[in-house]
């Protein structure tokens, strides 16, 4: 399958004439032409010029199913609109391995005219614009009928930064990429730009950018088109797409079943104060039974006693108070009540109770606890900080009780009564209470866990109506991190959470969680990056809600993936330890190019995909790769 570039002049009018036509889609039957070795040919058409990476179609019929569309650009006060770029795609297609729709493109002439060539006969064709003026789209209706393209004004364009990525990144004369709107049907524009921070005008929504081009790749990444939108930064990867991965890379091949893997890890784990096991589904088992594997054999050391996960810190406490008891079934009984389904799952059950009897085995100072990183209970924080006021400190009740009371609301109630201005004079009545709670609880020790609750509020605060709500969610993840290793000083940490949280590089334009710990704890830091082949997840579906879900075959990709490559040079489970790669060698080189890959989280739709690209040794020091996914268990929830 090969990309196919076609230029056509389709008639001899001032509109059209040298202006080319763009197909940019991965062709199901690539051309065959006699001007396949840089000939011409003339025709009364006008001149076309057909280029194919790795094959053709017969001339023959590429001039059958050809055929002309037209139109005309014009903004709202109907002026034409030349050299604008118009785009052409038809919503019920799909390209393998990309969630853009197969486009093409040209562009009008000075009087706004246009004149593109499609060889796509289906009848749900659509015409799309878009420019720092306006946009406009319009279906074509009638193929013999010229298609009217009104800008349509916008007062906040979008804006966007491309970032030059890769170690031999140049500065490109123009990127042209699509953007798409996951509606139904969907909306797709084509935008192109020589801007290092163009600003452009689309329908308001949240758009994915992907392209792949010989020379350069874009994305995937989000585009937010909203009046209060923060920039939107578009990562540019020099090169086209990821080669096969070199040989040398084997040698770091550790395979998980092998009879010495357990002693492998338990010598690599030793090295780092915290090691972070990235989830790349939210909804996967693999992770969660190969730890509690490691535990069961012995291979996770002594002095890891700390087990940090992406769920609510609140509702963590109950979790391991069970454990510290080793009552089974108030540990399921408080599993079952965790406020996200992500952890309620009997493969998580398993892991606790294969850690309950590690507990066993383990002198109280040993004991491995459970930390919950995550805020967004705050109305069981706020009762147990009003309860103890109104027992220890009756004043202090009195005072502060009708300011706080907001927190008694649900997290949507809570939403629709807090903006930005409201949840600082908040914050600053909480800042009074610290001030004051700090003091009493020098007289009164039991005051102690209120004071846990006032910082848990606050911090909610904090991520929850932030500029930046994913980065201050990860700061505050971060915190509560390291705070667990400052109270246990000889403690080492395992965390479990998303790919995007433990990675030390950034989480969508954001600091993440790895980040900021890596900062702070250097080169003791060490983060697993999860990689699927393919399989089954539980995951949100935007329409269907929770439920297992086929995700895409990545190891038989017919685009270049991360996946693939690995795949084949190991189609079994696997463990690729790099952080004693040298970062000068041929094998970082390649794996710093920025190589596409599937990453999943909570929500899954197929029809979007989850491909997205990283620069593997600036995000991981290790990756896991698994062939296929295994959904985890919902664990029964408890009355």
């Amino acid at each position: 399958m090969g990309w196919t570039f076609c230029f056509a002049m389709a008639d001899s009018s001032e509109s059209s004439r040298g202006l080319p036509t763009h197909r940019n889609a991965p062709s199901a039957e690539p051309p065959t032409c006699p001007w396949q070795r840089g000939r011409r040919i003339l025709s009364s058409a006008g001149l076309i010029l057909a280029i194919g990476l790795t094959g053709f179609l017969p001339c023959s019929k590429t001039f059958a199913a050809t055929r002309s569309l037209s139109g005309q650009v014009i903004d709202a006060q109907g002026a034409p609109v030349a050299h604008a770029l118009v785009s052409l795609f038809d919503p019920a297609q799909r390209s393998a391995g990309s969630s853009m729709l197969p486009f093409e493109t040209t562009r009008t002439g000075r009087d706004g005219a246009f004149a593109i060539g499609t060889r796509n006969p289906g009848e749900t064709l659509v015409l799309s614009v878009s420019t720092p003026a306006g946009y406009a789209e319009a279906p074509v209706t009638d193929r013999k009928t010229k298609t009217l393209l009104r800008l349509t004004h916008c007062d906040h364009p979008v804006r966007i930064e491309m970032i030059q990525r890769g170690t031999r990144a140049t500065r490109l004369p123009s990127y042209q990429f699509p953007v798409r709107l996951f509606t139904s049907p969907p909306k797709q524009f084509v935008i192109e730009t020589k801007a290092e921070k163009p600003r452009v005008c689309l329908p308001p929504g949240e758009y994915t950018a992907q392209a792949e081009h010989s020379n350069y790749r874009i994305g995937p990444s989000n585009v937010l088109a909203f009046p209060e939108a923060p920039t939107s930064k578009l990562e540019v990867w020099s090169g086209g797409g990821s080669v096969a991965a070199p040989p040398q890379l084997k040698r770091y091949l550790q395979p998980v079943d092998h009879p010495q893997f357990g002693r492998r890890i338990a010598a690599q784990w030793a090295r780092y104060r915290v090691v972070a096991l990235g989830e790349n589904s939210h909804g996967s088992a693999n992770g969660l039974k190969l730890l509690r594997r490691f535990f069961a054999e012995g291979a996770v050391p002594l002095d890891f006693r700390i087990l940090a996960v992406e769920t609510d810190a609140y509702a963590a406490r109950a979790v391991d108070a069970a454990l510290a008891r080793g009552d089974e079934k108030a540990l399921e009984l408080a599993l079952s009540k965790l406020p996200d389904w992500v952890f309620a799952t009997e493969e998580f059950t398993a892991l606790l109770r294969e850690l309950a009897q590690e507990n066993r085995r383990r002198g109280a100072a040993e004991r491995i606890q459970v930390v919950g990183l995550d805020v967004v209970l705050h109305y069981f924080a706020y009762a147990d900080l009003m309860a103890a006021l109104k027992k220890q400190q009756a004043a202090l009740y009195e005072k502060y009780r009708k300011p706080l009371d907001l927190f008694s609301l649900s997290g949507m109630q809570l939403e629709e009564q807090l903006d930005a201005p409201k949840a600082r004079e908040l914050g600053a009545v909480l800042m009074d209470l610290g001030k004051e709670l700090e003091v009493a609880a020098l007289a009164t020790p039991a005051l102690a866990p209120a004071l846990e609750d006032l910082r848990y509020l606050r911090e909610y605060l904090r991520w929850s109506y932030a500029d930046d709500p994913l980065g201050a969610r990860d700061a505050v993840m971060a915190a509560g991190l390291l705070r667990a290793l400052d109270v246990r000083p000889a403690a080492k940490a395992i965390v479990l959470a998303h790919n995007g949280h433990i990675t030390f590089g950034a989480n969508d334009g954001s600091p993440s969680l790895g980040e900021v710990v890596k900062k702070a704890l250097g080169s003791s830091y060490m983060a697993i990056g999860t990689l699927y082949g393919g399989g089954v997840v539980r995951a949100v579906h935007h329409s269907e809600g929770l439920r297992v879900q086929r995700i895409g075959d990545m190891a038989n990709s017919p685009v270049p993936t991360l996946e693939r490559a690995l795949h084949a040079l190991a189609a079994s489970d696997s463990y690729w330890p790099l952080d004693a790669l040298p970062r000068n060698s041929p094998i970082a080189a390649w794996l710093n190019r920025g190589q596409l890959h599937q990453n999943i989280g909570a929500m899954y739709n197929p029809e979007e995909g989850a491909l997205h690209r990283m620069a593997v040794l600036e995000s991981f020091d290790t990756l896991l790769y698994f062939p296929t996914a295994q959904p985890t268990t919902a664990l029964r929830r408890t009355p």
